[in-house]
């Protein structure tokens, strides 16, 4: 707290056992599960341009009377600020097991990850999500440095190797009586030109902070956010922020203001430079559609439907969009979505999505599917589109089995073929072999179970399915935040959960229960961990949405072309109740100062 006394810091502990200030200066919290253990604190001097030094002396841990903890300090320079740093200590092995870093991030109340990318520069981290908590550690003179109603997004960025460069809030506060303030980034993305960064997600506030950027072709928000009709319930929302310093250089919100419900959740920068975003717009019927379709020679152009795509140029102007589907949902709760979007080597657009029953059997809706039909009421299918550098739309299919199938990603690659992940429920999905059919390890062609397998596919330029295959144990796998009671909507994901390089190795994260094979690692990295922590599961558990959580964990794995998995593991801690651990975003960068490649993900815990 600038301004203000150190010596007034306290740290009061509760449900611990014992506290006690160690030889080496570091603090002891005692309890019956673990003891935590804060390292001896430092002191760092801030001038009045934010350049740090160290101070001449160290502060140390006090134990008062009444049982609290707090940090004698010395003397300040006039006009310098002063940072106490202290915090659980860091393992480092010294050995062949290469490892960066691992931290909490949140404060006093929920956070998740739901997005992140890097900086192929500088490499600098980038992480998006959403916050219930005033106290979630964002910095000054960003886009928004004050938490605004009781959800609000977020976008944080950590420079190499460990530190946190900057965070922001983004979000409104005002949203109807009978509508939970939610403000969530799904998914953000670092754009080489100009060194910015774009975020996309849904927020229900009506004042959601808009910012417009006196380019030429601006997109107008007013227009579509004053018709909002009596039911509306959500708006679907594109930001740019400066990725140097978290300034907001645009924000205009997007979708359908004749439909009840918005939200953009799939985005892609593209190989020229465009924005490339997809979402979800319905009513949950008949309305009049004010989508900002755009026609255009030899384009697909649709005014109506649930799903939509649509392109924006370097100058915030809307190159192409169009809606998907003829016929709203019935259900505001199963919208059809886009989830994900990528590129080949050639330009053309890989779109990923899921669809409900209603808009895959009804006659006349536009899309010329073909492949499997969902066969029973209420359940999903992933759907998978392809479309050209002039965005006329090439080909089309289902992909999915007889129940609950949510795709999460969809990766290209340059020769054209490309991957699909996600998590399904049907023991019928669509499932192929590839080389040595009997090879059980690469050839997992047996549902598995519970509540849940994740699926990972892989087709060719044409549309034709190369192989396919389960990963899962007995118990509940998938990808993604899948299933939510947010604002009565059903999310089913965002395209964060796998990456693959040039190639074609294959990066996947989600969650997992016990049992899970294959887990491959290094026996003497402290980092590979071939034992689940079942922490909620031995404690009772609980549920997200429809899928049960019992003793979840994160879940890493890196499969190589040829469909080896070289590194599996699970990651996650000791809960104490419900949830547990779920893997939202993985992607791949580079250290610039040693050239040397790594793996980062993200998510959320409840375990100490």
């Amino acid at each position: 707290k600038p301004g203000s006394s150190p010596g007034h810091i306290k740290m009061h502990f509760t449900g611990h056992t014992a506290v006690s200030v160690q030889t080496d200066g570091s603090l002891r919290v005692e309890s019956a599960l673990e003891d935590l253990i804060l390292a001896k604190p430092t002191a760092v001097f801030s001038d009045a341009s934010g350049v740090e030094s160290n101070a001449s002396w160290d502060p140390e841990f006090v134990i008062n009377l009444d049982g609290t903890v707090r940090i004698s300090v010395s003397t300040v320079p006039s006009g310098s600020s002063l940072i106490i740093k202290t915090g659980r200590g860091r393992y480092d092995p010294e050995n062949e097991c290469e490892f960066y870093w691992s931290t909490y991030f949140g404060e006093a109340s929920s956070e998740t990850v739901q997005g992140n990318d890097v900086n192929s520069d500088n490499g600098d981290m980038y992480y998006c999500g959403k916050t219930t908590s005033n106290f979630f550690p964002v910095t000054t003179g960003t886009a928004q440095d004050v938490f605004n109603g009781s959800v609000d997004a977020f976008v944080s960025c950590f420079q190499q190797p460990d530190q946190k460069k900057w965070g922001t809030f983004y979000g409104g506060t005002n949203g109807l009586p009978d509508i939970l303030n939610l403000d969530v980034a799904y998914a953000v993305k670092w754009k080489a030109e100009g060194d910015l960064l774009y975020f996309v997600g849904r927020t229900s506030a009506q004042d959601f902070p808009l910012k417009v950027e006196n380019f030429p072709g601006e997109y107008d928000n007013d227009q579509y956010f004053s018709n909002s009709p009596t039911g509306w319930r959500s708006r679907g929302y594109i930001g740019k922020l400066d990725a140097k310093n978290g300034k907001c250089k645009w924000a205009t919100l997007f979708g359908d203001s004749g439909c009840t419900l918005d939200g953009v959740c799939a985005l892609h920068i593209s190989s020229v430079g465009t924005i490339v975003v997809g979402g979800f717009a319905t009513a949950g019927g008949s309305t009049p559609s004010e989508f900002p379709f755009m026609a255009g020679s030899g384009q697909h152009s649709q005014e109506t439907g649930d799903a939509f795509i649509a392109e924006f140029g370097s100058n915030n102007d809307l190159l192409w969009a169009t809606k998907l589907v003829n016929e709203n949902s019935i259900l505001l709760s199963h919208p059809t979505t886009i989830n994900d979007i990528s590129e080949d080597g050639n330009g053309k657009l890989l779109i990923v999505g899921t669809a409900y029953y209603d808009d895959l059997n009804t006659p006349g809706d536009y899309i010329p599917f073909g492949g499997g039909p969902v066969t029973d009421v209420g359940v999903y299918d992933a759907f998978v589109m392809r479309f050209s550098e002039e965005r006329e739309l090439l080909w089309s299919r289902f992909f999915g089995g007889e129940f609950e199938d949510l795709p999460n990603s969809i990766i290209g690659l340059s020769n054209g073929d490309f991957y699909i992940t996600g998590t399904t429920q049907s023991e019928d999905f669509p499932v192929q072999a590839v080389g040595n059919a009997s090879d059980l390890i690469i050839n997992d062609l047996s549902y598995n179970g519970g509540e849940s397998d994740i699926f990972v596919a892989k087709f060719l330029n044409n549309g034709t399915l190369n192989w396919c295959r389960y990963y899962g144990s007995t118990g509940t796998d998938g990808q993604g935040i899948m299933l939510s009671t947010e604002n009565e909507f059903t999310s089913v994901g965002t395209g964060n959960c796998a990456y693959a390089d040039a190639g074609g190795t294959i990066y996947l994260t989600g969650f997992i229960e016990n049992g899970f094979q294959p887990i491959v690692g290094q026996a003497d990295c402290p980092y590979f961990h071939d034992v689940i922590n079942e922490g909620g599961g031995a404690l009772g558990g609980g549920t997200d949405g429809n899928f049960t959580t019992e003793g979840n964990d994160v879940w890493v794995c890196v499969v190589s072309p040829a469909l080896v998995t070289q590194f599996s593991s699970y990651w996650g801690g000791s809960s104490l109740g419900e949830n547990n651990e779920q893997g939202n975003t993985i992607v791949k960068g580079k250290v610039p100062f040693n050239n040397r490649d790594f793996i980062l993900f993200g998510g959320k815990t409840n375990s100490i």
